[in-house]
This record gives C-alpha cells, structure tokens and sequence, in this order.
C-alpha cells in the first residue's frame, strides 16, 4: 500500500491542531506542518506515523545536545590553548547548527563570544526543539481522542493505545524533558483519553508503571505545581480512590513551596470537575474548617459552595459568614460566599428549580446586605438578590408582584431608607427596585426590551421614533427610559404624531451662558481644537439621564456633571442647570417637564408668560456657575442651613415649580412607595408635598 502523499497529510494535519490546539499553539504549529509537508523531510506514512518520526528525531537530538555538552565541558577543562578551545567550541555549535554559516561565528570568538555565549545558544536550541516536541505530542493526543471515540469495544480502545507504541515513546519524553510543558503535554495525553472512556474501564486502560509514577508525582512535594494539580486530575480520573486520600492530605498538609497554594486551588477545581458532591463537601469542609492560610484557596473552595447541597451549603457558610467573623475570612472570601449564595439560589428559583428551599439561604443574603462587613459585601449580596429577582422573574414571565418578589423588595426598601448605608449601595438598590416593578409587569417589559433592542443600534446624539401603540404612556416611557440610562447615555424623549421621538445622548449647541463665562474667565490652559461655546440643550419633556458619565473630579467649565464622594454618584435623579434653563423656551413655557430616573420621578414647570421666561433665563444665564456649585453641595454643607441647594433656589429665587413623586408599587391591596433620605434632602422643597419629613429625609 502506497503511503499517502503530502497533498493528503497537511489537510488532516491541519484539521487536527484544529482540534488539539489552542490559537497560540496553532500558531506554532507551522514549524510542524513545514517539517511534515517538506518533500525532503524524509518523512513517510501517514500523518500519526510522521508525527511519531518527528518525536524519535527530536527525542535522539535532545540526547545528542546534552551529551555533546557535557563532553566540551570535559574537553574545555583539560584544554590550555586558546585557540584549541575555539576549535572544541565551533564542533559543537556545528552539531546544534549545521544548517548555519559558522564564518561569523568563528570571528565572534576574537570579540565577545565565550563558553558562557555558546552554552545559552544551546540553551536556546534545546527549547526550541523542545516546544516542537510539545507541539507533536499535543497532535497526538488529538489523534488518539479522535480514534478512541470511534473504537466500539474494549479490544479496539487498547489497539488505540498501543498503536505506535505511544505509551513507551510518552514514557521516555517524559522522564528525558527538561520541560514541565512537555510532562504536562504528556499527561494531557492520558487525561483526553480518560475521557473518552468508560468510567470502569478507566483503571485497566492506564498502564501500572504510570500509575506508579502518578502516585510519585503526588507524594513528591518538589514537583513542578501544574505537573502535580494534572497527577491529581489523573489520579481522580484512573484510580480515584486511591487519589482522593491524597487530595484530603494535602489539603490538611500545607508543608511545601512558597507557591504551593496553587496547588490546592487546583485540587479543589479537579474535584468539582471529576469529583463526587460528597467528595467536593468534605474538601470545602477541610479548607474552611481550620481554615486555609491561603486567601486564594478559600475563595476558590467558597465559590464552588454552589455545586453542594442545600444543608450542605448552611452548614459551610456558617463560619465564613457569622458576626463577629472567624478569624482568617476577611470580605474578600465572605463576598466570594456571597456569590456562590447567590448562584445557587438563581439556579433554584429558574425554570425546573426548587423554590422551597431558598427562604434560609434568602435572609442569609438580607442580613449580608443590610448588615454586611465590609460595603463590598454588601454589593455582592445585593447583586446575588438580583440575579436571584432575575431568575424568578424569567420563570415567571409577565407575573404580577408575588410573595416572594415583595419580601425582595420590602428588604430593598429598607435599605434605600436606611441612612447609615452607603450611598452607591442605596442608589444600586434604587436601581434593582425599579427593574423588579417594571418587568413584573408584562407590558413594561416587553416595551423594555423592544426600546433596548432599538435603542442598540442608535449613534449617540440621534434620535429613533417610537411609536404610542399599546396604551403606551409617558410614564412608563419615561421610566423604561430611566432603566435604560442607568448603564447607557441619557435618554430624551418629545411627544410627536402618533409616537415619541427618543434621541440617545447629548445634544450640545451654541448657549450665551457659556460664551459669558469664558469671556468672564479667558484661561489658556484649556483643551485646544474643542469649541468653547457650546453646552448642553435639552428639549424634550420626558428626561432620564445617564447614571454613569460623570467627572470624578471639579472641571473648569461649570456644569460639567460631577461624581458626589458621599453619593459615589452625580446625582442623575437631580434636575441640572440646563434643564432650569430649559423651561425658559417658548415651547416649554408653563408646560410640566419630568426628570424620570430610579428614584423617582421630578416634575418641572418653568413660568408661563413672556416677561417671566426672560426674567428667569437672565438670572440662570449670569448665575449659572453659582447655580452649577449648589446642585454638587455635600448633605452635609445643606444640613448645616448655610447653603440652599439648587432645587431650593429654583423653587425660592426663581420662580420654578418642582414636585417629586417615588416610584410606589401595590401589593395586597395596599401600596408601597419610600424616598431615599439623601434624595429627599437635596430635592427639598420639592418632597415636602410627598413627604412631611422631606427636609430631614424619610426615616
């Protein structure tokens, strides 16, 4: 039988680094095909038989190198003249580089080049050629998974096996490499196969002298960390058992190198991957119960909490979430804790899940995010509840509020009132409360994801027509609008024939405040190439502004929106100075604006005759940087009465009507609405008509 020729091999070679490489090792592959696909590269047979050749070839020129080594460094000592060792020195580079001109090389010697030189292009050399061995083995492994999956029975997995002699050519790669990149790639070998075997046919497949040095591998505490987590996987995958008494010493032993915490992060993936549920309960036990020294080696075991069982994951968190804490978890581990609650309880409360059992797992994550550490905690535990409302509101598509969604969203409220919080928690509760009331409603939501998915492919700037269809109102626009902004630009919409005009981001034109103050304030060290003039200008009556987008520093040109350290927010549920400015407009004259966003919603009109409009634009025009300073003023500058906030101002000074309405919702038969204390104070007056307490904040 004719062996197939070159024009067949690099096709199958090609499809098989597909399978057996990543990007970047496809990438190095090339060197491989050139040497297989090469007319005289001597090479015959088919693609594994090729590969099979390259592997003895490397294999006898890594013996060579290193031999003729060490036989120069006997010459070399024993050698006087000068020029003699030269001459030891250039046979021994022409045996490493035969195809290369040795000329510069010899001239090297009267300059710089010494043995010192000569040893690291050996060096060089060697890891080049071993790379491609690694790259060889890799292709090998493809090609015995590919056949092992097509073998039909026991006999033909073993003909597999032993086809090319494999397993003795791996065992001499292995034992003869100075790579761990090659005993890894080795391993990787043994552990593609187990994967395509039978699990009780595992143990018989793997040869005894492998299992010998596996057992090695793991007892050998000097071993290379990524050879001894792939001696793990192997062992958990061959001899389990037996492994598994391993994986629990040394997860109870530490003794070992400095980076040996890698190690046991490694273990405790293998197990989640391979392992028993009980298995993987009594390694988090372990880690958890002394607990590790390893900051990393607790957050890996916390993270796989979700894989456990329901009164197994009680009984882990326990120590890692309890008040006072146990000493040894610091937040970093209790928010990885967090997280894990939180998947699991999402994956129970999905469609096919189990809702019963979350209520414990449920006030866990209510006390963490009320009660939590450290404020990071907190976040986590309020992202959990999140992903968790997400969850039960995909299952239930289109369901009013129900029991479980209140008991979510009475926690949140008392967050968002709560004012030893911190404020960025309160605004993200503010924002999760109002994505709960809106998708609870199955209209709402479907116009959600309809105005996203239309929004998406709007540039910044320009606008995009919705049509008034389906009893579509300006309130719940205005609030899908706020939803969308708070991870988006802003969104401005205008009623127009039969639908709304939304235009996405910023609009920016010519405004006489802006010319004043540059004229007030020339300075040269602002932005060349950038237009002075201009400022925002907003036009239509449905407003939500961005949540994100802000300066966390004070600019020089006032107005710029600016992030408030207390609030680790700029405001967005604020009105700005442009939108004062705004109402003045004759279109906009006397005619109700909203500022829609997670807070709720704030109702602006402007005066309505001629001589009050100008009146006020020339008040907001030449005190516009004034203006621009009170709406950034601090809780605690306004709570000690020696400033007014702008809304104060707009309301007092300037003749502008402003109401604040909270976002309520009903639920048996009553209704529920609450206003963040910080809202309330820097919207007052404007919420003592909703709140009697609005100037102290809603306790």
């Amino acid at each position: 039988m004719n062996a197939p020729n070159n024009t067949t091999i690099l096709p199958d070679l090609m499809q098989l680094a597909q399978i057996s490489l990543s990007s970047l090792d496809r990438h190095a592959a090339f060197s491989v095909v050139r040497s297989i696909g090469a007319g005289t590269s001597g090479l015959e047979g088919t693609v594994p038989e090729r590969l099979v050749s390259l592997l003895k070839r490397k294999a006898e020129f890594r013996r060579k190198v290193v031999t003729d080594y060490r036989c120069m460094e006997s010459d070399l000592s024993s050698m006087n003249d000068r020029n003699e060792k030269i001459d030891r020195m250039m046979a021994f580079i022409r045996t490493i580089s035969p195809e290369n001109s040795l000329k510069e090389d010899r001239k090297a010697f009267n300059r710089w080049m010494d043995a010192a030189a000569v040893r690291e292009r050996a060096r060089i050399r060697l890891h080049e050629s071993e790379r491609f061995l690694e790259i060889v083995i890799r292709l090998l492994t493809g090609d015995a998974v590919v056949n092992l999956k097509s073998a039909g029975d026991a006999s033909a997995r073993y003909r597999v096996r032993d086809h090319l002699n494999l397993p003795d050519l791996f065992w001499v790669e292995f034992d003869e490499t100075p790579r761990w990149q090659n005993r890894l790639a080795v391993m990787q070998y043994w552990i593609g196969c187990a994967g395509c075997l039978p699990v009780p046919d595992r143990s018989r497949f793997l040869p005894l002298p492998w299992k010998d040095l596996v057992v090695q591998i793991l007892e050998n505490p000097g071993a290379n960390l990524w050879v001894r987590v792939a001696a793990f996987r192997m062992g958990m995958l061959y001899f389990p058992e037996e492994c598994f008494k391993h994986v629990v010493h040394k997860l109870n032993d530490e003794t070992g190198t400095e980076d040996d915490f890698y190690v046991r992060a490694g273990i405790l993936d293998v197990i989640a991957e391979i392992g028993t549920r009980s298995q993987l309960g009594a390694c988090i036990d372990i880690v958890l119960k002394r607990p590790d020294s390893s900051e990393h080696v607790k957050i890996r075991a916390v993270r796989l909490l979700a894989a456990l069982k329901h009164d197994q994951i009680l009984k882990a968190v326990g120590p890692v979430l309890s008040e006072p804490g146990v000493p040894g978890f610091n937040w970093r581990v209790k928010l990885a804790a967090v997280i894990s609650l939180g998947t699991f309880v999402s994956r129970l409360t999905e469609p096919g899940g189990d809702e019963t059992d979350v209520g414990d797992l449920m006030q866990i994550l209510f006390h963490q995010m009320h009660h939590g550490s450290h404020v990071n905690v907190q976040l986590g535990a309020l992202e959990a509840i999140s992903g968790i409302a997400d969850a039960h509101l995909h299952r239930h598509e289109g369901a009013v509020i129900d029991g479980f969604l209140f008991e979510i969203l009475q926690n949140i409220d008392r967050l968002i009132t709560d004012r030893t919080i911190a404020g960025r928690l309160r605004r993200d509760a503010s924002v999760l409360r109002e994505l709960i009331l809106l998708r609870s409603h199955s209209r709402a939501c479907r116009l959600l994801s309809r105005i996203r998915e239309m929004a998406g492919s709007v540039p910044e700037g320009t606008s995009f027509h919705v049509p008034a269809e389906n009893g579509l109102d300006a309130v719940t626009l205005g609030r899908i609008l706020a939803a969308l902004s708070s991870d988006d630009f802003g969104y401005y919409a205008r009623g127009v024939r039969a639908g709304y005009e939304i235009t996405r981001g910023d609009s920016y034109r010519k405004r006489f405040w802006r010319i004043w103050d540059e004229i007030r304030r020339p300075d040269p060290s602002k932005r060349q190439g950038f237009p002075h003039s201009i400022g925002r200008m907003y036009r239509g009556t449905i407003r939500a502004h961005s949540r994100l987008l802000a300066e966390t520093t004070e600019t020089k040109v006032a107005g710029e929106r600016v992030v408030v350290p207390g609030e680790a927010s700029w405001r967005p549920y604020l009105p700005t100075v442009d939108d004062l400015l705004s109402l003045t407009s004759r279109k906009l004259a006397g005619r109700p604006v909203r500022l829609f966003s997670a807070e709720g919603i704030v109702t602006m009109t402007g005066p309505g005759n001629l001589l009050d409009r100008i009146t006020t634009w020339l008040r907001i025009t030449f005190s516009y940087r004034e203006l621009a300073r009170r709406r950034n003023l601090e809780i605690r500058q306004l709570d000690s009465n020696m400033e007014r906030g702008l809304t104060q101002v707009a309301m007092e000074d300037l003749g502008i009507d402003i109401t604040f309405t909270p976002h309520a919702f009903r639920y048996d038969e009553s209704e529920y609405a609450v206003t963040d204390p910080t809202v309330s104070r820097n919207l007052y007056p404007a919420t003592k008509k909703t709140d009697p307490d609005g100037d102290r904040g809603n306790d």
